[in-house]
């Protein structure tokens, strides 16, 4: 089981960034598609994976428990990279930039 906040932690300073990443290792070339399709690998739910939006943030819908369970820090770095990142007002839920 990984320490997701000690997992992003490290990716937001060491993880390279999503266009300095071979082709093979995205699930996808966009971004945002990227990191839903990992997510949802790693966390699967029914329903949106957007769970809220406000100004030029989204919230996703991901099971924290699940993900630390499953995610290795592979799979954190990608998600760092694809813009992933731990609220730091709700330590318990991941966010993106629109």
């Amino acid at each position: 089981m990984v320490d997701l906040q000690v997992a992003f932690d490290w990716a937001e300073d060491n993880a390279p960034r999503f266009e300095e990443l071979p082709d093979g290792s995205k699930l996808h070339a966009r971004k945002d598609i990227c990191a839903f399709l990992l997510l949802h690998k790693l966390s699967p739910r029914v329903g949106d994976i957007i769970s809220g939006a406000g100004h030029d943030q989204i919230w996703l819908n991901v099971d924290f428990a699940k993900l630390a369970e499953m995610a290795s820090q592979d799979d954190i770095n990608l998600l760092s990279a694809c813009g992933v990142f731990i609220d730091s007002d709700d330590a318990e839920s991941l966010s993106m930039f629109a």
